[in-house]
């Protein structure tokens, strides 16, 4: 949703070639610095095969679209990919301002994917069981009417932002997405309640989702009120840094918490342990060793001045 957010408006005055490279500078050296990180991780755990953890890290470098990763939270990246060529379509065409209503296509999709899939799992027989099949399967998570409900809220809020109001259209689409969310936020806790041994149900992370929601709806309303801080680039900076501490929290921060438990830590130590030094990765790559690589790369200056340009013109600081 955060993605679909950002790129709506990324891609308006960018070129096909400018928005793949803009695409590919953001998403990439984090990605690879992170990954390593967490492979040096994995590397130091006892009982660990060397082929099955190289063939892990091959995969995560390469953005292969199937497990199996370094950590399991790079699953989602592919699925951006996609979008990110969902959208790239309609650069290619020039047809931009064509986006909300085929993003709104994908969403109505999906809405309707969810709806079929609790339909069938109250019945029995083959279409019901290829349902139950379909939901797990990687293949639908690439394909984007399975999470096209999340884009679609993302970019009804980048449209609703640029028209400064929501308009009926957006809120026609929103309405039923934001249910279609709770639609597959529900089966995939019920899954993790089994692992884990959890009662809450699907209520409990369905809320929080839609606190979630509207907490970045007030910040983007807050957006503005950002410059007037006295130091916007660090609160920039620690924005960044959520995509690297999405990408360490499991692998590194884990670790760490097993090592501390190890030594005899509370438990709420070691979990205070485990957040602190993945966050302090985390900055670590976004601040000081992402921006080299990403500096390095074609077109990052001029990409760069577009980039500032399109913030000022929306009323961003960059």
């Amino acid at each position: 949703m955060i993605a679909s957010l950002v790129i709506a408006g990324s891609e308006q005055q960018a070129s096909l070639a400018a928005f793949a490279r803009g695409r590919f500078r953001c998403l990439a050296p984090a990605a690879w610095i992170c990954l390593t990180i967490s492979l040096i991780a994995l590397a130091s755990a006892r009982n660990v095969d060397p082929h099955v953890l190289g063939l892990a890290y091959a995969k995560t470098l390469s953005f292969f679209p199937t497990a199996p990763w370094i950590d399991d939270a790079y699953w989602t990246l592919d699925v951006e990919i996609a979008f990110y060529g969902f959208v790239g379509l309609f650069i290619c065409f020039g047809r931009r301002t064509w986006l909300v209503s085929g993003v709104g296509f994908v969403g109505s999709a999906s809405v309707m994917f969810w709806i079929d899939y609790w339909l069938q799992g109250r019945a029995d027989g083959p279409l019901a069981s290829w349902m139950r099949a379909l939901s797990r399967s990687r293949y639908a998570d690439l394909a984007l009417p399975r999470h096209g409900c999340f884009s679609c809220i993302g970019v009804i809020v980048w449209s609703a932002k640029i028209a400064r109001r929501l308009r009926p259209r957006e809120l026609g689409l929103a309405a039923p997405c934001i249910c279609g969310g709770i639609l597959e936020i529900a089966p995939s806790s019920q899954s993790k309640s089994e692992v884990t041994g959890q009662t809450h149900g699907a209520a409990v992370p369905a809320a929080i989702w839609l606190v979630a929601l509207l907490a970045i709806l007030a910040s983007i309303d807050a957006n503005a009120r950002m410059r007037s801080i006295r130091s916007p680039r660090r609160a920039r900076s620690m924005g960044l840094a959520t995509y690297s501490l999405y990408l360490l929290q499991t692998v590194v921060g884990g670790a760490t918490m097993k090592t501390m438990a190890s030594l005899g830590a509370p438990p709420w130590v070691a979990l205070i342990g485990g957040v602190a030094v993945a966050l302090g990765l985390a900055i670590l790559v976004s601040v000081h060793l992402g921006p080299p690589p990403r500096d390095l790369m074609p077109g990052a200056a001029r990409w760069r001045r577009a980039h500032i340009a399109w913030t000022k013109m929306r009323g961003f600081r960059a």
